[in-house]
Protein backbone atom coordinates (compact mmCIF):
# COMPACT_ATOMS: atom_id res chain seq x y z
CA UNK A 1 0.00 0.00 0.00
CA UNK A 2 1.03 3.27 -0.61
CA UNK A 3 1.33 6.75 1.77
CA UNK A 4 -1.58 7.83 -0.76
CA UNK A 5 -4.05 5.43 0.90
CA UNK A 6 -3.78 6.52 3.85
CA UNK A 7 -4.96 10.09 4.23
CA UNK A 8 -3.87 12.24 6.31
CA UNK A 9 -5.93 13.03 9.60
CA UNK A 10 -3.45 14.78 12.46
CA UNK A 11 -4.40 17.59 14.28
CA UNK A 12 -0.76 18.75 15.28
CA UNK A 13 2.15 18.08 13.27
CA UNK A 14 4.73 15.38 14.50
CA UNK A 15 8.37 16.52 15.34
CA UNK A 16 10.85 13.11 14.35
CA UNK A 17 12.27 11.58 16.85
CA UNK A 18 14.64 8.45 18.29
CA UNK A 19 13.54 7.36 21.68
CA UNK A 20 13.57 3.58 23.49
CA UNK A 21 11.17 2.86 26.01
CA UNK A 22 9.33 0.24 27.47
CA UNK A 23 5.64 -0.79 26.39
CA UNK A 24 2.74 -2.86 27.03
CA UNK A 25 0.41 -3.97 24.23
CA UNK A 26 -2.41 -4.68 26.31
CA UNK A 27 -0.20 -6.55 29.26
CA UNK A 28 2.69 -7.70 27.26
CA UNK A 29 5.98 -5.56 27.97
CA UNK A 30 8.41 -5.35 25.36
CA UNK A 31 10.96 -2.76 24.09
CA UNK A 32 9.93 0.04 21.44
CA UNK A 33 11.18 3.06 19.60
CA UNK A 34 9.61 6.43 19.31
CA UNK A 35 9.86 7.57 15.60
CA UNK A 36 7.81 10.48 15.95
CA UNK A 37 5.43 12.36 17.93
CA UNK A 38 3.54 15.13 19.11
CA UNK A 39 1.24 16.26 21.91
CA UNK A 40 -1.17 14.34 20.83
CA UNK A 41 0.35 10.80 19.63
CA UNK A 42 2.97 9.04 18.09
CA UNK A 43 4.64 6.76 15.69
CA UNK A 44 6.24 3.50 17.15
CA UNK A 45 8.29 0.85 16.09
CA UNK A 46 7.81 -2.14 17.94
CA UNK A 47 10.06 -5.28 19.17
CA UNK A 48 10.51 -8.28 17.28
CA UNK A 49 8.12 -9.77 19.51
CA UNK A 50 5.51 -7.80 20.07
CA UNK A 51 2.33 -7.53 17.81
CA UNK A 52 -0.39 -4.80 18.39
CA UNK A 53 -3.95 -4.74 17.09
CA UNK A 54 -5.83 -1.78 15.90
CA UNK A 55 -7.93 -0.46 18.03
CA UNK A 56 -5.64 -2.05 21.07
CA UNK A 57 -5.21 -0.16 24.59
CA UNK A 58 -1.06 0.26 24.95
CA UNK A 59 0.98 2.09 27.71
CA UNK A 60 4.14 3.74 26.54
CA UNK A 61 6.82 4.13 30.02
CA UNK A 62 8.37 7.48 28.88
CA UNK A 63 11.98 7.10 30.47
CA UNK A 64 11.30 10.39 32.79
CA UNK A 65 9.19 8.01 35.01
CA UNK A 66 5.98 9.32 33.01
CA UNK A 67 2.89 6.42 32.38
CA UNK A 68 1.24 7.65 28.56
CA UNK A 69 -2.09 5.13 28.06
CA UNK A 70 -3.06 5.68 24.22
CA UNK A 71 -4.99 3.58 21.32
CA UNK A 72 -3.32 1.59 18.64
CA UNK A 73 -4.71 3.72 15.26
CA UNK A 74 -3.17 1.53 12.67
CA UNK A 75 -0.39 -1.20 11.98
CA UNK A 76 2.02 -1.70 9.36
CA UNK A 77 4.59 -4.77 9.81
CA UNK A 78 6.32 -3.32 13.00
CA UNK A 79 5.19 0.62 13.51
CA UNK A 80 2.13 1.69 15.04
CA UNK A 81 0.10 4.92 15.51
CA UNK A 82 -0.85 5.18 18.61
CA UNK A 83 -3.01 7.96 19.88
CA UNK A 84 -2.84 9.44 23.41
CA UNK A 85 -5.73 9.86 25.79
CA UNK A 86 -4.49 12.68 26.73
CA UNK A 87 -2.30 15.27 25.68
CA UNK A 88 0.52 14.74 27.12
CA UNK A 89 1.77 17.14 29.85
CA UNK A 90 3.94 19.91 29.72
CA UNK A 91 7.21 18.23 31.55
CA UNK A 92 6.83 15.34 29.37
CA UNK A 93 6.50 17.43 26.33
CA UNK A 94 10.03 19.41 27.24
CA UNK A 95 11.31 16.30 28.26
CA UNK A 96 10.50 14.25 24.47
CA UNK A 97 11.91 17.75 22.89
CA UNK A 98 8.61 18.72 21.31
CA UNK A 99 7.90 21.81 23.70
CA UNK A 100 9.99 24.53 25.01
CA UNK A 101 10.82 24.74 28.64
CA UNK A 102 9.27 27.76 30.78
CA UNK A 103 11.57 29.77 31.91
CA UNK A 104 11.09 31.00 35.54
CA UNK A 105 12.42 33.84 37.43
CA UNK A 106 12.52 34.05 41.12
CA UNK A 107 11.96 38.20 42.19
CA UNK A 108 13.81 38.79 45.51
CA UNK A 109 11.81 42.03 47.28
CA UNK A 110 13.28 44.21 49.41
CA UNK A 111 10.81 44.06 52.25
CA UNK A 112 11.02 40.23 52.43
CA UNK A 113 14.89 40.84 52.77
CA UNK A 114 14.78 43.87 55.76
CA UNK A 115 12.83 41.22 57.67
CA UNK A 116 15.51 38.40 57.71
CA UNK A 117 15.16 37.30 54.84
CA UNK A 118 13.25 35.35 52.41
CA UNK A 119 13.67 31.98 54.38
CA UNK A 120 11.70 33.77 57.97
CA UNK A 121 9.49 35.44 55.19
CA UNK A 122 8.02 31.97 53.94
CA UNK A 123 8.10 30.53 57.73
CA UNK A 124 5.98 33.35 58.58
CA UNK A 125 3.90 32.86 55.84
CA UNK A 126 3.38 28.82 56.65
CA UNK A 127 3.11 29.23 60.26
CA UNK A 128 0.65 32.06 59.99
CA UNK A 129 2.77 34.72 62.52
CA UNK A 130 1.87 38.20 61.25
Amino acid sequence: MDDQSFPERRRKERVAADIGLDCRIPAQPSKARILDLSHEGCRIELGATQHAERGATILLDIPNGDRVKGQVMWVRRREAGVRFSRQLASPTAVFLGIEEPVETQVVVTPAAEEQGGLLHHWFRRISKIF
